[in-house]
């Protein structure tokens, strides 16, 4: 499946670059980054090389293949979700955390295959404080936790691993966070993850429904859908973005 242009194996090696080694890149429209030559080269072959490389770049950053500082979700189309939904090698995630800083910690992972089969469900004890805005959103404590069985993240973390290897694209609601606070929870402990191409869902759901606000809980609202549990919970957030995904498919 292509999402968006054309999958990594059809990159050339040479041009399987990372916009973040090129100082001043951020997204198409942004600062274009300089190339350079050892040799002299003429203004043509300059440009020439600028196009190519350039051209690259933003069929790279199009398809969702590279990673900026190692956390860069592609955006998806709302053309991608019912091919991603007839897959088996997706998941949704979802992550509920001590906080959303450089600091936060994830303390609950839940994450659903397209048919809604849970694949990896684990509460998670913070080394940190839970933040007082984030108890305020998802209800959860370090004695909470506790009395749940929360376990410390290294016993969490292979059964999320083992998840991820069988994934092409793991899809979240802003999919950047995500992947950002497993990332550094993850590194807290020393403890690598599998490469994986992480979707963020919400750009689909906004190309699709362009006007009014677009949290998961106004997508949830306006298509009419029910919540499985409470909101803010991992599991229940997951199921509403498997339901909000199907909802763009039918619509």
């Amino acid at each position: 499946m292509t999402l968006g242009c054309f999958q990594h194996r059809d990159l050339p090696e040479a041009m399987t670059v990372e916009p973040a080694d090129y100082e001043g890149w951020r997204e198409p429209g942004g600062t274009r980054p300089a190339f350079t030559s050892n040799r002299g080269t003429t203004r043509e072959e300059t440009m020439g090389i600028r196009s190519t490389l350039g051209a690259a770049l933003v069929s790279a950053w199009l398809s969702g293949l590279y990673r900026l500082q190692g956390r860069g979700a592609q955006r998806l189309r709302s053309r991608d979700i019912p091919e991603l939904l007839d897959r088996r090698d997706v998941l949704v995630l979802d992550t509920e955390t001590t906080g959303v800083g450089r600091s936060a910690e994830v303390i609950e992972v839940v994450a659903i295959d397209t048919t809604g089969a849970l694949q990896v469900s684990a509460l998670s004890m913070p080394s940190g404080p839970v933040s007082q805005g984030s108890w305020e959103v998802h209800g959860m404590s370090e004695a909470s936790l506790n009395a749940m069985g929360a376990r410390p993240w290294p016993e969490v973390h292979p059964a999320l691993v083992s998840a991820m290897r069988t994934a092409e694209y793991v899809l979240a609601w802003r999919a950047d966070f995500d992947a950002r606070v497993i990332e550094q929870t993850a590194a807290l402990h020393n403890l690598a993850l599998p490469p994986v191409r992480w979707a963020d869902v919400r750009p689909a759901y906004v190309e699709a429904r362009p006007s009014g606000a677009h949290s998961l809980a106004d997508a949830m609202r306006r298509e009419g859908l029910e919540w499985e549990g409470r909101q803010h919970r991992a599991e229940t957030d997951c199921r509403a973005v498997l339901a909000v995904m199907q909802a763009i498919a039918n619509a």
